[in-house]
């Protein structure tokens, strides 16, 4: 069973900076490190409340520039600064699940709905798709779940092409996604 999540809280500073916060009083172990980037829903580490551990997720997209926590528990206070982002290239908001180019040739593949993004069929097998892995038209690189419905994720890539290469995995395995976010970057092959 997955554990529950807990989106940080996030605030836009004067000079642009987005700055993530405590959403309630709590020790917090982040998994990230400076100069990552996260999208949202993207799984920046654990918050602990009340001795129950929830899954704490980025609310938005960026590249963390700025850490107050690390991989040892930290106690925070609600509202507290506890990682800073600078934000990156928007993400898409045209409603498809179809594969979409990006200004480096790559395309995405996007969630088709909001819900809960797994990376593998069962807790206790391996991922559908890793970094480096060779995937063609119609294979299952995810699943998204939907009040206990589980849909999978295909890829589709647009026309002129039948396969790709992984070169990027944006979500985390049990996030929380949205409706057309970036799930994994490909590069295409004829």
């Amino acid at each position: 069973m997955p554990r529950p999540v807990l989106e940080a809280l996030r605030e836009t500073a004067p000079d642009g900076r987005i700055l993530l916060r405590c959403p309630s009083p709590a020790r917090i172990r982040v998994e990230r490190r400076k100069g990552e980037r996260v999208v949202a829903g993207s799984r920046l580490g654990f918050a602990s409340i009340d001795e129950r551990l929830f899954v704490l997720l980025s609310p938005c997209a960026g590249v963390i520039t700025g850490m107050r926590a690390g991989p040892t528990w930290s106690a925070f206070e609600y509202g507290q600064t506890f990682a800073e982002l600078a934000p990156h290239a928007p993400e898409r908001t045209e409603s498809s699940a179809e594969p979409e180019r990006d200004s480096g040739g790559w395309f995405s593949v996007v969630s088709p709905t909001h819900g809960t993004f797994y990376r593998r069929p069962s807790p206790d097998a391996p991922p559908y798709v890793e970094v480096g892995k060779r995937i063609a038209s119609g294979d299952i690189v995810g699943l998204v779940e939907v009040m206990k419905c589980f849909s999978p994720i295909r890829f589709d890539p647009p026309e002129g092409a039948s396969a790709g290469i992984v070169r990027e995995i944006l979500a985390a395995d049990g996030a929380e996604v949205q409706a057309d976010q970036p799930l994994l970057r490909v590069e295409l092959a004829p």
